[in-house]
């Protein structure tokens, strides 16, 4: 089914975007620290905050964090729920509240994510009501050696 985007006569100031990668680190303890500071910090209205820790930590970090600090998921898979080991459906995500979600990281894409994966994560994940931080960077080496 094809998209469709419309557009109006209002225009809306885009906000300023922050995004943190929890990549595959934190204890409970330190989860729990993280969104304390998180529940105590000054945030304006004119800035998205997104933050996306581990899988095992999505849940407590969504229902411990302030609703103005948006949880995301670090990857989802590319179909529904089913026998699909270690994976993440949208499905799972959307249930459990989040709105966000990064498709084809760097180090993903080095352990062989191709370009047609990525793609089709992030289809999945829109259709299913997730927004998407798709990632088209490179790893740091490659940047910093000229490739």
């Amino acid at each position: 089914a094809a998209r469709a985007y419309s557009s109006s006569s209002k225009v809306e100031a885009r906000k300023f975007f922050v995004g943190g990668n929890w990549k595959c680190n934190g204890s409970v303890a330190q989860t729990k620290e993280l969104v304390s500071m998180l529940n105590q910090c000054t945030l304006t209205t004119d800035t998205e905050v997104v933050i996306c820790p581990s899988q095992v930590h999505l849940q407590s970090v969504k229902s411990g964090l302030r609703t103005d600090v948006a949880v995301g998921a670090q990857d989802v898979w590319h179909q529904g729920n089913g026998a699909f080991t270690g994976e993440t459906s949208a499905e799972m995500l959307t249930d459990m509240g989040l709105e966000w979600v990064i498709v084809g990281h760097s180090e993903r894409r080095g352990k062989g994510e191709s370009d047609a994966e990525v793609a089709a994560k992030a289809k999945y994940a829109l259709d299913k009501g997730l927004k998407v931080i798709a990632c088209c960077g490179e790893p740091l080496e490659s940047r910093e050696s000229g490739k």
